[in-house]
């Protein structure tokens, strides 16, 4: 068995959890702050909430795909643990950009319609 073949039976099992996981208590958990921002309109917070969650899910897996074609060829154990754990470390930075990114967008959303709510009611 190869020094690549143990990297894939490492890497692919454990990238896979952690996207499942992450992105299942990203769209549990961010339910409540999308319904918070689409306030009367239930359906259109869970169909954001559920695009959000499949966009999460296509840019993840195509990352871990990537990340496994540009490894090239692995010729020891060192560079296997090496490789695994830089790639697995990518997926954390990766998700971390995407989180912080769609909470920047979120706020942003909310307060202006928070603000557009409140030049638009009568005083």
């Amino acid at each position: 068995m190869s020094w690549n073949e143990i990297a894939y039976m490492v890497y692919l099992p454990i990238s896979i959890y952690e996207t499942v996981v992450v992105g299942y208590r990203f769209h549990k958990h961010g339910l409540h702050l999308i319904s918070d921002l689409f306030a009367p309109n239930v359906m259109l917070a869970k169909t954001t909430n559920n695009s959000l969650l499949v966009g999460y899910y296509l840019v993840n897996m195509g990352w871990i795909t990537l990340s496994i074609n540009l490894w090239g060829s692995i010729e020891t154990a060192a560079m296997t643990f090496l490789i695994v754990t830089r790639s697995l470390s990518m997926i954390f930075i990766v998700l971390a950009v995407l989180h912080y990114n769609n909470i920047f967008w979120l706020y942003y959303f909310s307060t202006r319609q928070h603000l557009l709510k409140f030049l638009t009611s009568k005083h």
